[in-house]
């Protein structure tokens, strides 16, 4: 039984327990059948070295726009989806939660769009092909606007395959950015993900907010307004000069 069906019939909170109890038990066996690691040697760094590659990582204005889109792009994802719930279990729709949970059925979209927009970067460079994400998002969250369940779910499809898109992107791009500004890439990436993670806890949570104060009304100009940020460090990255040092100028 899914975790929609059980919350259906026993509420949201076995559903919640049920789940929670699923990712640990994933956790361990991964844990458990993870091979050791292999030509590994720690090196041992002090604050002061930690703090200067820390301050490479936020000096940079193309990892710092890259942490900026990474946030809001989650954030309106998390916003939506989580808001989305409320305004289907009302009137007009009175969807079941059960019914809710297929939507989550976009998410293989997501695949689709990050490896066409990997490859299309691979060929014309990640700042020509990054604003393409960021439109689909913008496309996708006005079609949810509409008081029409097809038009939600083709709303919700594309902000999926738009956000997939920028976050494909961008995560990649931190890398190989970091590299070529003498930053730690593994830094860089942490930074990464903890906007990435502050943005979903963050904008996730305005988004049930916004919901109880406005309606979808609200959810909307929300994801909208994280839409015009990530478009803001989009345009930024477009205009922040290339880093050569590598095979692949255009990528950095």
């Amino acid at each position: 039984m899914c975790s929609s069906d059980l919350a259906d019939a026993a509420g949201w909170r076995w559903a919640m327990a049920v789940a929670a109890l699923f990712a640990i038990g994933c956790a361990v066996a991964v844990t458990a059948a993870l091979p050791a690691s292999r030509n590994f040697v720690p090196r041992p760094r002090g604050g002061a070295e930690l703090g200067a590659m820390a301050r490479v990582a936020l000096a940079d204005p193309a990892l710092r726009s890259l942490y900026l889109l990474g946030a809001c792009a989650v954030g309106t994802l998390v916003a939506v989806f989580n808001a989305l719930g409320f305004r289907l279990t009302s009137a007009p729709f009175h969807l079941s939660l059960g019914a809710i949970s297929l939507l989550y059925l976009v998410y293989p979209l997501g695949t689709v769009s990050s490896t066409v927009s990997g490859a299309l970067a691979d060929r014309f460079g990640r700042r020509a092909v990054l604003p393409s994400g960021c439109a689909l998002a913008v496309l996708g969250v006005l079609l949810t606007m509409l008081p029409s369940l097809a038009a939600i779910v083709a709303g919700l499809a594309f902000l999926t395959a738009g956000f997939f898109v920028m976050h494909g992107l961008a995560s990649g791009w931190v890398a190989v950015r970091a590299h070529l500004a003498g930053a730690s890439a593994s830094q860089a990436a942490a930074f990464y993900l903890c906007s990435y993670y502050v943005g979903s806890s963050v904008f996730g949570s305005l988004g049930g907010s916004a919901w109880s104060a406005y309606g979808w009304g609200g959810v909307g100009l929300l994801a909208l307004a994280l839409l015009a940020c990530a478009g803001v460090a989009t345009a930024r990255l477009r205009r922040i000069p290339v880093l050569r040092g590598s095979a692949l100028p255009a990528l950095g």
